[in-house]
C-alpha cells in the first residue's frame, strides 16, 4: 500500500522547456471570478480590453510534481477575494522581492472529465499600462502567440510512498503567494495552450464595429441594406416606393411655392366636391324636378323619394329610369298633377272665369 504524508509548504516556480500548441477560444466564454467592483477599477477606460486564455489539462506533472484537480481548484478560488498578479518580465527570483503587476488573472473555469481529469482555462487581462510601464509590445507578443505563463504558489503537497518503495509527490492544493506571471514561449512547466485568435473571437467594442463596417462599406463589401438586414432595421430603410413618393412629394412642394400644399390641396378637394355635388344636384333636378315647387313653396316629394332611394349610388340613366318605374314613386309624381290634392290647393277658385282669385294662375279643368 501507498503512505501518505503531507510535507511543508513550498514555493513554486513553474518553468520547463516544451512546445505549446494554439487554442481557439472565445475568451468571453470564461467567466470573470475576481468581484466586479475590483475588476471595473482595473478596466476603466479600456475601450477594448485584450485578454490572453491559457488552457491546461490535469492532472499534470511538472518539475516533478504531480498537480491535481483540487489544486487547481484551490489555486482559482483565490479570485473570488482578489485578482491574482503577473510579471511581464517573468519570475522574481530573488527571495523576499515582489514581482511587479503588468497583468491580472480574473477569471478562470474548470471542465471535468472522469477519474478527477479534466482541464482548466485561465482568463488574464492585460491592461494598456502595467506596473512596469506600457503593455503595447507585450499585447502585441501575446497576439503572436509569444509568450506563456507560469504559475507560482507556495503549494500544500501530498508525499506518496508507493509499493515499489519509490516516491510521488502530489501538489493537492495552494495557500498562498499565488501569481501568474509571463515567461517567453515554451518555458512555462505546465504543458499548456494559450489562444492567438483574438482577433477573431474576442467582442468588440461599439467603435471596433464602426470602423470595421465602415471599412466593409467603403470596399464595397457590405452595403446598407445588408447591416439593416442583420440587426432587424430593414423597416428603417427608404423603398424603392419611399422613393418615388418623396420625388413626387418635393416636385409638389416646389409648385405650392409659398403655400402650404396640405392646405392647397384641402382646398381643391372640398371644390372638387362642392362641383360634384352641384352636378350632381343639377342632375337629380333634370331627372326628377326641382325641390320644392315655385308656385306651392312645398317640397317636391316625387324627388324627396328618389334622393332617398339613390343614397350614394352613382346617377346613371339605368338608375333613373329603375326609380322612375317604382310605384310609389310614380303615385308622388301623380300628386302633383291631382287638382284634389291639398298640396295644389293654391287659392279660391273662381267657377265662373275658372282663375284662381288670389294667384290669377288658371287651373285646367278636369
Amino acid at each position: 500500500m501507498s503512505d501518505k504524508k503531507l510535507n511543508k509548504n513550498m514555493k513554486k516556480l513553474n518553468l520547463r522547456a516544451s512546445d505549446s500548441k494554439p487554442l481557439k477560444i472565445d475568451p468571453e466564454t470564461i467567466p470573470n471570478l475576481v468581484p466586479e467592483k475590483i475588476l471595473s477599477e482595473w478596466m476603466v477606460g479600456d475601450e477594448s480590453p485584450y485578454f490572453k486564455v491559457q488552457k491546461i489539462d490535469f492532472p499534470i506533472k511538472a518539475n516533478g510534481y504531480n498537480y491535481t484537480k483540487s489544486f487547481f481548484e484551490s489555486y482559482i478560488s483565490k479570485l473570488n477575494q482578489r485578482p491574482i498578479p503577473g510579471a511581464k518580465s517573468g519570475h522574481e527570483i530573488s527571495w523576499g522581492a515582489r514581482g511587479t503587476t503588468d497583468i491580472i488573472l480574473i477569471g478562470a473555469k474548470v471542465e471535468e472529465k472522469k477519474n478527477d481529469k479534466g482541464s482548466v482555462f485561465l482568463k488574464n487581462y492585460i491592461p494598456k499600462e502595467g506596473e512596469s510601464g506600457s503593455n503595447e509590445i507585450l499585447i502585441k507578443e501575446a497576439k503572436s502567440d509569444m509568450i506563456e505563463f507560469s504559475l507560482v504558489s507556495y503549494t500544500k503537497d501530498e508525499r506518496v510512498e508507493l509499493p515499489d518503495g519509490s516516491v510521488s509527490y502530489n501538489v493537492i492544493g495552494s495557500m498562498f503567494g499565488e501569481r501568474n506571471d509571463i515567461v517567453g514561449y515554451g518555458e512555462g512547466a505546465m504543458e499548456q495552450k494559450t489562444n492567438i485568435l483574438e482577433e477573431e473571437n474576442k467582442r468588440m467594442d461599439k467603435k471596433e464595429i464602426l470602423a470595421a463596417l465602415g471599412t466593409l462599406k467603403a470596399n464595397l463589401e457590405v452595403t446598407l441594406p445588408e447591416i439593416a438586414k442583420t440587426l432587424g432595421l430593414e423597416s428603417l430603410l427608404i423603398t424603392d416606393e419611399q422613393k418615388t413618393n418623396l420625388a413626387k412629394h418635393n416636385s409638389v412642394i416646389k409648385l405650392c411655392g409659398t403655400v402650404d400644399p396640405v392646405e392647397l390641396i384641402e382646398g381643391l378637394k372640398k371644390e372638387r366636391k362642392e362641383n360634384a355635388d352641384a352636378v350632381r344636384s343639377a342632375k337629380i333636378t333634370e331627372s326628377f324636378g326641382v325641390e320644392v315647387f315655385e308656385d306651392t313653396k312645398k317640397a317636391n316629394k316625387a324627388r324627396v323619394y328618389a334622393v332617398k332611394v339613390l343614397g350614394n349610388d352613382e346617377l346613371t340613366d339605368e338608375k333613373v329610369n329603375e326609380i322612375k318605374a317604382d310605384e310609389l314613386y310614380k303615385t308622388l309624381a301623380l300628386e302633383r298633377s291631382d287638382i284634389n290634392n291639398p298640396d295644389n290647393e293654391i287659392g279660391e277658385l273662381d267657377k265662373k272665369n275658372q282663375v284662381i282669385s288670389k294667384t290669377g294662375v288658371k287651373v285646367r279643368k278636369i
